[in-house]
C-alpha cells in the first residue's frame, strides 16, 4: 500500500480517478464511479465510447504513458496504463460503480466496503472474494477467476450474482442476500442439484439461510458433545492435583 497522501494522490490521477477525498487513515473515499478496468488500446477505445474526436496526445510526467484530452467538452483525461496486479490504494466508500475487470488481480485486497452501484472484478486471478465490498447497491460480477467458493462475498447485493466460467465446487460459508428480483449465475452447484445455473434470489436466499442454520446446528452439536466428553462419569469425581506429602514434625526438644 502506498503509505503517502502525496502518492495516494499521484497515483489516483493517473488512473483517472476524480471527486476523491482521502480520509486521516489515507482511505480514499469517491463520490463517483471508479473505472480501473485495464483496456489495451485506450485512444480507440475511448474515441469509440464517446464518439468525440481526440484532440490531442501528448506525454505527461509519467515516462513512457500517454494523456488523452479531448478538451472543452466535459470528458475526462484518460491515461494509459498497464493491468493492475495489486490494488496499491486502499478505497472506502464509493458511490458509484467499482470496475476492475481484465486485469491480473490475485486479490481484492484495497477495495472498497462499500459501493453504491455495479462492482466488477471479472476476468482476473482471484482465488478468493475475501477483500469484497460489504455491500453492493447493484449487480456484484466476479466471473472467469479462479473461485472454489464463494466465501467472503458481500453480505448485500442489490440485483444479480455473476459467478459463472469459475471452478466453483460450493456456495461456501456465506450470508450474502441478493435482491429478491435478482438472479444467481453460476456453475451448477451441489446445493441447487447440479442441475441449475440461474437461480432466483428469493430461492438463493433461502439456501444461504438453510445453510446457515445447519452450519450453526452442527457447532452447537459439536460443542455439546464437547462438553459430555469432558465431563467425569457420574459416580466418579474429577481427579484431583495429587496433595503434597507432609513432612514429618520434628520431635520437641525439652531441657533437663
Amino acid at each position: 500500500m502506498l503509505e503517502t497522501r502525496e502518492e495516494i494522490e499521484q497515483w489516483l490521477v493517473h488512473h483517472n480517478v476524480s471527486n476523491y477525498e482521502i480520509r486521516d487513515d489515507l482511505t480514499v473515499d469517491v463520490n463517483t464511479g471508479v473505472y480501473l478496468n485495464y483496456v489495451e488500446d485506450p485512444i480507440k477505445d475511448y474515441a469509440f465510447t464517446t464518439g468525440a474526436p481526440i484532440q490531442e496526445i501528448y506525454a505527461c510526467e509519467y515516462p513512457d504513458v500517454g494523456r488523452i484530452g479531448d478538451f472543452g467538452d466535459g470528458h475526462p483525461l484518460i491515461y494509459e496504463f498497464k493491468p493492475i496486479v495489486s490494488l496499491p490504494v486502499r478505497f472506502g466508500k464509493v458511490k458509484g460503480d467499482f470496475i476492475i475487470r481484465d486485469n491480473g488481480l490475485t486479490s481484492l485486497e484495497g477495495c472498497p466496503t462499500y459501493v453504491g452501484g455495479e462492482f466488477d472484478c471479472s476476468y482476473n486471478n482471484i482465488n478468493s472474494l475475501i477483500g469484497s465490498p460489504l455491500e453492493v447497491g447493484e449487480r456484484f460480477s466476479c466471473e472467469n477467476n479462479e473461485l472454489k467458493n464463494l466465501n467472503g462475498a458481500p453480505k448485500k447485493i442489490g440485483t444479480n450474482l455473476y459467478c459463472f466460467a469459475n471452478p466453483l465446487e460450493e456456495l461456501g460459508i456465506i450470508e450474502t442476500q441478493i435482491g429478491q428480483n435478482g438472479r444467481f449465475i453460476c456453475t451448477p452447484l451441489e446445493e441447487f442439484g447440479h442441475t441449475e445455473n440461474d437461480i432466483a434470489g428469493k430461492t438463493f436466499n433461502a439456501k444461504v439461510q438453510e445453510l446457515k442454520r445447519i452450519r450453526e446446528e452442527r457447532a452447537l452439536f459439536e460443542s455439546s458433545v464437547a462438553k459430555v466428553l469432558d465431563t467425569p462419569p457420574l459416580g466418579t469425581t474429577a481427579p484431583h492435583a495429587a496433595e503434597p506429602q507432609q513432612q514429618p514434625r520434628a520431635k520437641p526438644k525439652f531441657k533437663l
